[in-house]
């Protein structure tokens, strides 16, 4: 029986259509989409390969989109480089019959996380001669950029264990944060040093010797 139809592709090597067998246990490249030197890439393959590329762009360019920025951790000083205590005057008259002398200090924090305060410890006198209570007592909490205020009450318990040549006397603070506690020794001053000496004047008097009179 014969015809005309359509002319059908001619077959061969030569042929576009034309896909050479693998060999056994071989793997085309154009199953994974990259092809290596001396391949002959198909019509088909060259429009799947830059469709596959064209994906994977968008897809890379959403995810980075997403993500927001990276942020370094933030570091929290140790407590002891940020923290400013001072020396704000008496707190009553020195009262001779308990043998006591208050004044006030400031705690203020000058830098350091907003979830992570500073926090008192603990406060503790520079003579073992004295005894201390103070009010607000510790453990006391201090936020960056707030200041805490307190009254620190001194309590003469033996004159012969106080030194009165000491012109900055070291009060033992522990101080402590998120970071890390400290033990600091912290003078409060010339201001304070003098108020101390006016107090232990009334407090521990001690009999000056006079001087020989001239013949």
């Amino acid at each position: 029986m014969s015809g005309i139809g359509p002319v059908e592709p001619g077959g061969g090597e030569d042929s576009p259509w034309f896909t050479p067998p693998p060999a056994p246990g071989h793997v085309r490249p154009y199953e994974t989409l990259v092809h290596t030197a001396g391949d002959r890439e198909r019509p088909w393959h060259r429009a799947l390969r830059r469709t596959a590329l064209a994906a994977g762009a968008l897809l890379a360019l959403v995810v980075a989109l997403g993500q927001p920025p990276s942020r370094e951790p933030e570091v929290i000083p140790v407590p002891g480089l940020i923290t400013r205590i001072d020396y704000q005057g008496p707190a009553g008259p020195v009262d001779t019959r308990s043998r006591s002398f208050a004044f006030r200090i400031r705690f203020h924090l000058d830098d350091g996380a907003p979830d992570k305060p500073l926090v008192i410890e603990n406060i503790r006198p520079p003579y073992t001669g004295f005894t201390l209570h103070a009010n607000p007592s510790p453990p006391l909490t201090v936020r960056p950029g707030q200041d805490h205020r307190t009254v620190l009450r001194i309590t003469v318990q033996s004159c012969d264990r106080v030194p009165r040549n000491a012109s900055h006397p070291l009060f033992d603070i522990t101080v402590s944060n998120g970071r890390a506690e400290q033990r600091i020794g912290y003078a409060f001053g010339t201001a304070y040093a003098e108020y101390l000496e006016q107090a232990l004047t009334l407090l521990c008097p001690r009999s000056v010797p006079r001087s020989p009179q001239a013949p």
